[in-house]
């Protein structure tokens, strides 16, 4: 049997992305999202849009409209006078930065004009533990995540 032991620090967010305000005569808005750890992990960024109930979705990179640059920055872009997409892409974003090891989270807000926002709520996880004591002593452990 062999033991492999990883020592990496943890992921930590250095340039979290601010809300952003958008007019109906602007075409592009952008979230800045940077991370760091130790030398010996990648750092790789993911974004997600969540959407009133809390629920995210990924965001994909789309010609013209939605990219996401190497650094980590998502860019949307907009025809102009078009607040009818700006309210479409409205909401919380989320930027979710891992090394494979941990994970690190920031989220802001894109608000369209006349439009008030608030935050989705943070879905959170139950994590239920049952123990018993089976065969010679050895305990049986069932996890169970809700």
């Amino acid at each position: 049997m062999s033991v492999v032991v990883v020592l990496a620090e943890k992921t930590e967010i250095v340039d979290a992305p601010m809300d952003v305000d958008v007019e109906y005569y602007d075409t592009f808005a952008a979230f800045n999202c940077s991370a760091v750890s130790d030398d010996s992990t990648q750092v790789s960024i993911k974004w997600f849009h969540i959407d009133r109930h809390g629920d995210e979705t990924p965001v994909h990179n789309i010609t013209n409209r939605v990219a996401v640059a190497d650094n980590g920055t998502l860019m949307l872009f907009v025809p102009e006078n078009a607040t009818d997409v700006w309210l479409k892409l409205s909401g919380t974003y989320r930027c979710r930065a891992t090394n494979g090891y941990s994970v690190a989270v920031a989220e802001a807000l894109l608000l369209p004009p006349g439009v008030v926002i608030t935050p989705a709520p943070r879905k959170s996880t139950l994590l239920l533990l049952f123990c018993s004591f089976g065969i010679e002593n050895f305990v049986i452990c069932l996890f169970v995540v809700l």
